[in-house]
Formats: structure tokens, sequence, C-alpha cells
């Protein structure tokens, strides 16, 4: 699996961003309906944009 690594800043409560962030709801919200996403380091989230599919792969949530 290719690794990516991004670093903004986002002028938002930091509990909204964390459920925008790592929630089937909150992704939802800002990025694709079609999405399922999963909450424990090691699992895997997929996000589905017409026939373009990515998988993501949780290694640390920071809280």
């Amino acid at each position: 699996m290719k690794s990516y690594e991004c670093k903004i800043t986002i002028n938002a409560p930091p509990a909204k961003v964390f459920t925008a962030l790592t929630t089937a709801e909150g992704f939802r919200g800002w990025w694709t309906a079609d999405c399922e996403v999963a909450t424990k380091p090691g699992a895997q989230s997929t996000f589905r944009f017409g026939k373009t599919i990515c998988v993501a792969q949780i290694r640390k949530m920071v809280r």
C-alpha cells in the first residue's frame, strides 16, 4: 500500500475536525457519501467516487 501524509490547518473546533475525519457521517458531510469508515488502528476505510475506489488504512489515531 502506498503511503501519503498531509498536514493542514483547519479553522474549526478540534472535536468537529476529529468527527469529520473519523466517522462515516463526518466523511459523508464533506468528501463522499459512498464510504465505509474504520474506527480502529490497522483497519481499512473504503471511499468510492463512482468507478474510483480509495482504500485507506488507519495507522494511529491521536485525539
